[in-house]
């Protein structure tokens, strides 16, 4: 009887089907009784495979083109931790050490972890230095500060703190093949823009002044 309850009638050739296949099961069964050991396959357990991943980040690099024999990526002060004019100041000079080993390593770690999502100058530095080692390029120049201060005007990014900073550029790049291009050299302005957020500053904008 089907689950809607109508009938079926079963033709001979269906008879005759389940009919032998009643015979076969109770043969099957028989043997399996008798004398004889039972035999029972074993089974094959199913063997499931974990993919890898690789362990997040949990520092900068330590090593590049532009990092010199013995120097080691910049550590935050604590003051920079503060939110105060004093923490601000001292979190801005920071951020320019942080984004000169980014540059100097090719890697963007420091940079994107003091950069908010709104930092468009930011996601370009990002961009480009993972676009540089996409290529098999590695970037062996280095930004100073020169001279930094508050800020004073206005400006169109919303920001707690701005900062006028005298940055001295050197660039250089090691290409893919060795080959290593000219090194020059530039000092120019810029203006730092800062915002407290979730228990910490972040960079929320840099541009010319």
């Amino acid at each position: 009887m089907t689950s809607s309850g109508a009938t079926k009638s079963m033709t001979g050739e269906g008879f005759m089907r389940t009919a032998l296949s009643v015979i076969a099961a109770t043969a099957m069964l028989a043997g399996c009784s008798g004398g004889g050991a039972a035999q029972h396959r074993s089974a094959t357990p199913s063997v499931r495979t974990t993919p890898t991943t690789s362990p997040p980040r949990t520092g900068p690099l330590t090593t590049g083109a532009g990092v010199l024999p013995g120097e080691k990526p910049p550590v935050e002060p604590a003051i920079a931790k503060t939110h105060t004019d004093n923490g601000a100041f001292a979190f801005a000079a920071y951020f320019i050490r942080a984004l000169s080993w980014s540059i100097q390593t090719t890697d963007p770690y420091l940079l994107t972890q003091l950069s908010a999502t709104s930092c468009e100058a930011c996601l370009r530095y990002r961009d480009s230095l993972n676009a540089a080692s996409a290529r098999g390029n590695r970037l062996a120049g280095y930004l100073e500060v020169q001279r930094i201060e508050l800020a004073r005007g206005t400006y169109r990014t919303k920001a707690d703190h701005a900062f006028r900073l005298v940055l001295k550029e050197v660039a250089q790049t090691v290409a893919a093949s060795g080959v290593r291009s000219t090194r020059t050299s530039r000092v120019y302005d810029s203006i730092l823009f800062l915002t407290w957020s979730v228990g910490g500053w972040k960079v929320v904008g840099q541009g010319a002044p």
